[in-house]
């Protein structure tokens, strides 16, 4: 493949990504929905360390960097968190 053809294949995987953390804030959404339902607190700090613990496997089998995996699932998980306070996912 070529520099274009790399590229390509690139952008399309991007915006798989990109799909899949919408579908995830959907599911955050629903999730803070029925935390608040039961009177629950939106911050659950043991099931983050229970989605973190689980990247960072899934990093090592993968070949990405624990560190970096981490980094973006902080981001992720505090995307999630804003999208169950606010309860919607941004400009939707």
């Amino acid at each position: 493949m070529n520099l274009n053809e790399l590229r390509s294949v690139i952008d399309v995987m991007d915006a798989e990504l990109i799909h899949l953390l919408g579908k995830r804030l959907t599911l955050a959404c629903h999730l803070g929905e029925i935390k608040k339902r039961l009177g629950r607190p939106i911050d659950d700090p043991a099931r983050e360390d229970e989605v973190l613990a689980h990247v960072a496997q899934l990093a090592a089998q993968e070949g990405v960097p624990e560190g970096d995996a981490e980094t973006i699932y902080r981001a992720i998980i505090a995307m999630c968190r804003k999208a169950q306070n606010k309860g919607t996912i941004y400009g939707k």
